[in-house]
């Protein structure tokens, strides 16, 4: 079970491989670029099976969730045509959607999507190989939002060429975007990526580095010149509160909240962390 979802939950796999070339990301190293798919008649067969066993909210995993706009709209269609009754969530990122897709998936009961935004700033977008820019996060997020569907944002602090300036950037950037929630992670450089590499050449390890910290939740590995370990914890959490304390974000929580009182104690219990978190000492 987790917060706003009424019932179990289960994950259920739908593809995988990426085709993007974004220099953080550890599934590359994990699972490769080439693209690997299961069928909509699979994915339908999975989905009622879990609804046989009284599992209703399922997330599709993978690697990227719409990276194939015709199993995505054939899933769809299936879906639809069964008529089968499962709320379902998954990950996207800007460039890998379209209105009549997001349409489509809002109808065949998807509710929320995750979305690999990063960054503000185009530069640092660009450095990573992102291959997304920000007009294109604002064009997606607005299709999603008009379709139904909820946005939850996910930000990196701290890629290659990060200042204040533009943490900043992507601070006032993410402000500016239809999101339920926006959480902020300090970038992490997993071994065999691009950005490991990058690290190692430039001696931005901190001091005295375990393996095991290498993780995005786990605070920071990293140590630049001009931001420290200490000043990226600084800005994580700084951005997060500027983002969550706003009139907009409090109002939309508590609504998320007041539709689902079997999970509003979880769910408040969470907040309540997180909140504590951001509010904590860097």
């Amino acid at each position: 079970r987790m917060p706003l979802m009424k019932g179990p939950f289960s994950f259920m796999l739908t593809s995988r491989g990426c085709p993007a070339g974004c220099k953080y990301c550890i599934k590359h190293v994990s699972y490769q670029y080439s693209v690997r798919l299961h069928s909509p008649e699979r994915i339908l067969e999975e989905m009622k099976l879990f609804a046989s066993l009284g599992i209703h909210n399922i997330h599709m995993y993978a690697d990227l969730f719409t990276v194939n706009r015709d199993q995505v709209i054939a899933m769809c269609d299936a879906i639809i045509e069964d008529g089968i009754k499962v709320k379902w969530t998954c990950n996207s990122r800007v460039d890998f959607v379209d209105e009549e897709m997001l349409q489509k998936m809002a109808q065949a009961g998807c509710w929320m999507i995750s979305w690999g935004l990063e960054s503000g700033n185009e530069l640092i977008l660009k450095r990573a190989a992102k291959g997304a820019d920000p007009k294109k996060a604002q064009r997606a997020l607005g299709w999603a939002r008009k379709a139904g569907i909820k946005n939850w944002g996910y930000f990196i602090i701290g890629l290659p060429g990060e200042t204040e300036e533009t943490i900043r950037q992507t601070i006032e950037f993410s402000k500016t975007l239809p999101l339920e929630i926006a959480l902020f992670h300090i970038a992490a450089p997993y071994p065999g990526t691009p950005f490991f590499f990058e690290v190692v050449k430039n001696k931005w390890f901190r001091e005295g580095t375990r393996w095991e910290e290498v993780d995005m939740d786990k605070g920071t590995v990293l140590q630049y010149d001009n931001l420290s370990a200490e000043d990226l914890m600084y800005w994580q959490k700084r951005a997060f509160r500027e983002w969550a304390f706003r009139p907009g974000p409090v109002v939309t929580y508590l609504k998320m909240l007041a539709t689902d009182l079997h999970t509003f104690k979880r769910a408040v219990r969470v907040g309540l962390e997180h909140f504590g978190w951001a509010l904590g000492k860097s």
